[in-house]
């Protein structure tokens, strides 16, 4: 029976798109190396990865950063929609998917009167557009509704 966290892992991993024999190389290194380099490494990684997080939330105003946060907030969208996901629902599954990653962040309530596009923006400067893309394609191809009758987020 697969863990729910490495369920999060194959999901990363596959949002990153990384080849099964990528995979295979991963998972036999996996096996070959103590535990406490593998801690090690990550904590490498992921302090390296939040120092170009927050360089690049601190250069908001770049073209090149505006056009990906704008094609990221397009693509959160298309993915809550094809969900049939309500703006409140999809605001409250991508905010519970980014947290589940991230605990630290600190995410803004969603509120229907702001709107969805707008709460998601002030999301893709806290969390990086590729934090908020890769949550939106785990969490939309995750949960397949049953049914699509009901309200869905239109791009207004």
């Amino acid at each position: 029976m697969m863990t729910e966290k490495l369920e999060r892992i194959l999901t990363l991993l596959a949002a990153a798109q990384v080849s099964p024999s990528e995979f295979r190389t991963i998972v036999m290194d996996l096996q070959g190396t103590d535990p406490s380099i593998i801690e090690q490494r990550y904590a490498r990684v992921r302090a390296k990865v939040r120092r170009i997080s927050e360089t690049a939330s601190t250069d908001d105003a770049s073209p090149a950063s505006a056009n990906l946060s704008k094609r990221v907030r397009d693509d959160v969208l298309s993915f809550a929609r094809d969900g049939a996901a309500s703006p409140g629902e999809a605001a409250e599954r991508l905010g519970k998917r980014l947290a589940f990653i991230d605990d630290t962040l600190q995410l803004p309530p969603f509120s229907s009167k702001v709107g969805f596009n707008r709460w998601l923006e002030k999301v893709i400067r806290i969390a990086s557009p590729n934090a908020v893309l890769n949550a939106a394609i785990a969490e939309f191809s995750e949960h397949r509704p049953s049914h699509t009758d009901g309200w869905r987020l239109s791009d207004s």
